[in-house]
């Protein structure tokens, strides 16, 4: 492509609808500023990314802010999980890693949602907190378990509303762990600026030396190498978009801003049956 057929696009991609679309033509083309040829339009590049990421992004809190979205949460939150599980399981690892890890027994849930495994953890001995970008979603976390688990007003400030890409709330080394189940596909993931990376590079801020984060995506096995409309479960709702992730892009993001991979798997899991990365890593 020359550089003036790349102009052109970079013109009519203003026009291109939805913005998965959009985002998945720019992330390609910045991908390929490597060739001498496209450097001269990288800055433009660059400028349009950022914009259809935020756009992204603010589609993504009026999603999960939907009345619908909320309460059909709040089902999920009081479902009874099986004690064999997938979902158990993986909480229980996270335990396993921290205290062999010989750090403090204290955990972020970043996308906590109603808060049910921010009180799992409460109950296995865990400082807990959960951050989500739902102000709806914390509302109904800061009172749903209170009959249960002894929280009162005075506590609330464990569930907090907020983005994982700022998380100015938390001092440096604080936490001895993070977990990011299923939320931070959410956010827009195009090398090194992108707010996957802001979020990673936070995270590494906020947890102490050897502290453990877990994080799950959408493998690219599940779709293509790219953001996509997940799901809209409704027409009046806004749409729900979640980026696939290589094996390796969740490797390099991990191990480009500071930590030390323990274990990272794809399989298949959940309901649907859809296919996931997981990894398991330790601050370096």
């Amino acid at each position: 492509m020359n550089t003036a057929k790349i102009a052109d696009l970079l013109t009519d991609v203003e026009k291109i609808r939805p913005l998965e679309k959009k985002f998945n033509i720019l992330r390609q083309l910045l991908y390929d500023t490597g060739a001498d040829r496209y450097q001269d339009h990288e800055p433009e590049i660059r400028h349009k990314i950022e914009k259809v990421s935020s756009e992204i992004e603010k589609e993504v809190k009026n999603y999960y802010e939907r009345p619908k979205i909320v309460e059909g949460y709040l089902k999920i939150g009081k479902r009874v999980r099986d004690p064999s599980g997938w979902e158990i399981k993986n909480l229980n690892k996270l335990i396993q890693l921290v205290k062999e890890n010989n750090v403090t027994e204290s955990i972020l849930d970043i996308g906590c949602g109603y808060g049910h495994d921010v009180i799992w953890f409460e109950q296995h001995g865990f400082e807990a907190f959960g951050l989500d970008i739902s102000e709806p979603l914390i509302e109904r976390a800061r009172t749903l378990y209170e009959p249960d688990t002894g929280i009162t007003d005075n506590d609330i400030s464990r569930f907090i509303v907020g983005s994982m890409t700022d998380m100015h709330q938390f001092d440096d080394a604080s936490l001895g762990c993070v977990k990011m189940d299923a939320s931070l596909y959410h956010l827009p993931y195009y090398g090194n600026d992108s707010p996957v990376n802001l979020t990673i590079r936070e995270t590494h801020r906020i947890l102490e030396d050897g502290g453990v984060i877990y994080l799950r995506v959408h493998s690219v096995a599940d779709g293509e190498n790219g953001f996509m409309e997940l799901e809209q479960r409704g027409e009046d709702l806004n749409s729900r978009y979640g980026q696939n992730l290589t094996s390796e892009e969740v490797r390099d993001m991990l191990e480009s801003n500071g930590f030390e991979i323990i274990e990272l798997l794809n399989e298949r899991q959940g309901k649907r049956q859809r296919d996931w990365c997981s990894a398991y890593a330790r601050k370096v």
